[in-house]
């Protein structure tokens, strides 16, 4: 899961760099609005778990919100074929 988030995120930065000199196709395009909401996703999670008490909050959170707030698309397609 957290190697594939990795690869993904690598691709993330050679689409970028891709950008700078050339037209993206639409799935590239798509490719990269996936990974930025991947990103932004782990934003709030970051942060309640630098808050005081955030590690023993955080488990709490992630149980309590839907999974497709939360997690990744790595993560959540993982987890669905582990279901």
């Amino acid at each position: 899961m957290i190697i594939s988030e990795i690869r993904e995120s690598g691709e993330l930065l050679i689409l970028i760099q891709k950008s700078l000199k050339t037209e993206l196709t639409q799935d590239e395009k798509q490719k990269i609005n996936k990974q930025i909401k991947d990103i932004i996703k782990s934003i709030p999670a970051l942060t309640i778990f630098m808050i005081p008490g955030g590690s023993i909050l955080l488990p709490l959170i992630l149980k309590i919100l839907p999974h497709d707030l939360v997690y990744p698309s790595s993560f959540k397609n993982k987890k669905n074929n582990n279901l």
